[in-house]
């Protein structure tokens, strides 16, 4: 009975899997076909992206360049030997961290999210690292346009 219910969950993990490779891949064309609709929510925003590839992140901040946002990267670890004050600094005046869920582990995320929350600055998990993944979270994510509780006007022009 323990191979079955193995196997299950294996399925159901693949499918899940599969499920957000096809999710990555349809809000990648989507991008190339409407750029100007993916950078919306990117436009005059900073991004603190922690982690991530280096391949991967020069990508990134190529397209949140040209959409009209900052990213900013944060690559330090989050343990006994790396204070979280410099985290702290890192959050200011940034509208969106962006955590990858591929290269942290647990302690630390756990760690960033609370900072986040305790600074009030919005946070997301991308799948992965991959530019796909991220461009995917970017597309579903309605970064609110609000300045200490009042509507921002903001104009980008690409």
């Amino acid at each position: 009975m323990d191979h079955v219910n193995e196997y299950a969950i294996s399925l159901a993990r693949m499918k899940a899997h599969t499920h957000a490779l096809a999710l990555e891949l349809d809000a990648m064309e989507n991008m190339l076909q409407r750029p100007a609709d993916w950078s919306e929510g990117i436009c005059g925003r900073t991004l603190l992206y922690v982690g991530g590839r280096p391949r991967s992140n020069t990508v990134i901040r190529a397209l949140v360049t040209r959409s009209g946002g900052t990213l900013v990267s944060y690559a330090g670890l989050i343990d006994n030997d790396t204070p979280l004050s410099r985290f702290v600094r890192a959050l200011q005046g940034v509208d969106l961290v962006v955590c990858p869920l591929d290269l942290i582990d647990p302690d630390s995320l756990d760690a960033l999210r609370y900072l986040c929350r305790q600074h009030g600055v919005p946070w997301c998990e991308p799948r992965s690292s991959s530019v796909a993944s991220f461009v995917t979270h970017m597309q579903k994510k309605a970064m609110p346009r609000t300045t200490h509780g009042r509507p921002t006007v903001r104009a980008c022009c690409h």
